[in-house]
């Protein structure tokens, strides 16, 4: 994880972003011998943003909306239900 903040941090100064250099960073961790620790000590991390991911999406759920668009959400449910149902019999 430091090698990753370090190369982001010095990429940005160097005036690329950070982004590139985290991407950068992983490459080299990916093709090291620590990469199964590394893999290992991110997963909790990656699952404390995805919850707070789905969480910050979830407020911006406007439920007055929902409830005025109540024809179009079931609508979009049955259709897309028929069209899994129908995809997974055929297999």
């Amino acid at each position: 994880m430091g090698i990753a903040l370090g190369i982001g941090y010095l990429t940005h100064w160097f005036g690329i972003a950070s982004a590139v250099g985290a991407f950068v960073a992983g490459l080299v961790l990916s093709e090291s011998d620590y990469s199964h620790q590394a893999l290992s000590d991110i997963i909790p991390l990656r699952d404390v943003f995805s919850l707070l991911f789905f969480a910050s999406v979830g407020m911006l759920l406007d439920p007055t909306q929902v409830l005025g668009q109540w024809r179009v959400i079931l609508l979009t449910v049955v259709v897309l239900g028929l069209s899994k149902g129908a995809n997974s019999s055929q297999r």
